[in-house]
């Protein structure tokens, strides 16, 4: 159910917060395809030659993992949200 399913992003939220590697492998892996095409969207045309969306992505959550203790989000869409901010900075 729906609320199954918001418990167990909310469970994996609080772990991912707290520290647990799996889980925010988890997490990110569930938004990557959609914060991939977000990135490549952001990136110019003269940039396109230079980098991809993939790139972007992996490189934002990597920097997104040393500050996920920030994050104080309570949903999927919270998380995307605060996780396209981190992809703005390096595509734009």
């Amino acid at each position: 159910t729906d609320d199954a399913s918001s418990d167990t992003w909310r469970t994996l939220l609080e772990s991912a917060r707290g520290g647990c590697r799996k889980s925010q492998t988890e997490l990110f892996a569930a938004l990557r395809h959609q914060l991939v095409t977000f990135a490549d969207r952001q990136i110019g045309p003269r940039m396109r030659a230079k980098i991809d969306g993939s790139d972007v992505v992996q490189q934002s959550l990597m920097d997104a993992t040393r500050a996920i203790e920030t994050f104080d989000g309570r949903t999927r869409a919270d998380l995307l949200a605060w996780l396209r901010g981190w992809i703005k900075g390096p595509a734009a």
